[in-house]
């Protein structure tokens, strides 16, 4: 991973900051994307107005669009991408990662966590053993989140459903998942501040280029004037530590960027379409 670049990167629902190689193929292929999604707009209008359903056409474009998918996705491996991570963090955490970067999620990490906020006086040291031995992430979110940081490849607004939680909460999921109401939830509501990360993420530390390759995709298409696709930024997730060099930004409540997140920050993002 030390190879890395993050010099250049692109951010999956802006076509303007796609290379030239990007370009070129989905150029190459605008006629082939414009069809597949004119025949899947004829199939649902005629699969909506039968009466009796049997299995679905196939779109006779599919096989092709499939194959351009998956020659992006190769693509993207190769690629950098501006990714979000929604949080809430205390200021030394925040110089922590400015200095050494993000660790993959693991029960150390959770333990030198809830160790290090007792050490700043935050957090008494009978509720960081409640909350260590209560996180899910001794069973049930062990699977999805271990060596494991989950961001965004899209921003997302303070208010959206989808982090709100994130940053209202110390401690992430694999702490305050459980903790939806009651004291240990209001406590973890005091703890550091909200927080946005915003990263250069090369996705070859992810699992996720197939996913960043469809976003493209459905940006480009919407760029052509179709209409389908989702829009909607994929889950990454970073199964290498972040660099403190892919750090870009770090976005605090109270700072202007902060509160317009996907609503003015960044410039050019014009949220979900389709």
């Amino acid at each position: 991973m030390n190879e890395i670049s993050v010099d250049d990167w692109i951010d999956v629902w802006d076509v303007d900051t796609f290379d030239t190689e990007l370009r070129t193929l989905l150029d190459d292929h605008s006629e082939l994307i414009r069809s597949y999604w004119r025949e899947s707009s004829r199939l649902f209008m005629e699969r909506e107005a039968q009466t009796l359903r049997g299995p679905p056409e196939e779109n006779i474009h599919g096989g092709a669009y499939v194959r351009l998918k998956e020659r992006l996705g190769g693509l993207m491996e190769r690629r950098t991408i501006r990714a979000w991570h929604f949080t809430r963090l205390t200021e030394q955490e925040v110089e922590s990662i400015r200095l050494a970067g993000m660790q993959p999620m693991s029960l150390d990490l959770i333990q030198h966590r809830l160790a290090a906020v007792v050490g700043e006086g935050l957090l008494h040291r009978h509720d960081s053993e409640a909350l260590y031995a209560t996180s899910p992430f001794h069973d049930r979110l062990a699977d999805g989140r271990s060596a494991r940081i989950w961001l965004a490849a899209t921003p997302y607004p303070i208010d959206d459903s989808g982090v709100r939680e994130l940053l209202e909460l110390w401690g992430g999921e694999s702490v305050s998942f459980i903790h939806r109401q009651g004291r240990l939830h209001e406590l973890l509501r005091t703890i550091g501040r909200p927080r946005i990360l915003e990263i250069a993420l090369p996705l070859a530390a992810t699992t996720r280029a197939f996913s960043a390759g469809e976003n493209v995709l459905d940006h480009y298409s919407f760029r052509l004037g179709c209409t389908g696709g989702w829009g909607g930024g994929a889950d990454i997730v970073a199964v290498e530590p972040i660099r403190p060099d892919w750090i870009l930004k770090v976005h605090s409540a109270g700072d202007p960027s902060f509160e317009a997140m996907a609503r003015g920050y960044p410039e050019r993002f014009t949220g979900v379409e389709g």
